[in-house]
């Protein structure tokens, strides 16, 4: 559903796969945001498609009415395509909690953690994302 993010085969990309329940805990938020600043800080703006944030669709990331959750987005100042996805997309991969996953050029997941992951894993996520960008 998003063509910029599916085009980008050649280089590793980053997924998110996020619940607005899990932000109730605050380090799973503050590592979710630390995460997109630091990629945001590093890499140029017109990458930000490499990047793509799917929210399971709950009362805020309403995909009726994503107001909510566009405004959530520029108040938290995320660049990156959103998504907000049926939950069957959910069921069908077995989601549990918020997590983040880099993919690579073959569509394999090379990396994958569940939130909050901590300043090592993030380092990882921004080298896999560096060695191809």
């Amino acid at each position: 559903h998003n063509q910029e993010f599916a085009s980008q085969k050649s280089k590793n990309r980053l997924l998110f796969l996020l619940s607005f329940a899990d932000f109730n805990c605050p380090p799973c938020f503050e590592d979710f945001i630390t995460l997109c600043d630091m990629i945001q800080a590093r890499f140029r703006r017109e990458e930000s498609n490499r990047v793509l944030v799917l929210f399971k669709a709950d009362d805020i990331a309403n995909p009726d009415d994503p107001t909510r959750l566009n405004r959530w987005a520029r108040a938290n100042e995320l660049s990156f395509p959103i998504i907000i996805a049926p939950d069957s997309l959910f069921v069908d991969i077995q989601f549990t909690k918020s997590s983040a996953a880099v993919i690579d050029s073959s569509r394999n997941t090379i990396f994958h953690e569940i939130l909050p992951m901590g300043q090592e894993q993030r380092q990882t996520v921004l080298r896999l994302m560096q060695e191809s960008w």
